[in-house]
């Protein structure tokens, strides 16, 4: 599927968004908050 334009530029960004939400999601899980 794809998306271009503005959404098709944006999406790295999201993506890394997520993986940072992601880790931080582990991070509060491992440390036990």
């Amino acid at each position: 599927m794809y998306f271009g334009g503005e959404y098709g530029e944006a999406e790295p960004l999201l993506r890394e968004a997520a993986e940072e939400e992601h880790a931080h999601g582990a991070y509060q899980l491992a440390s036990g908050c």
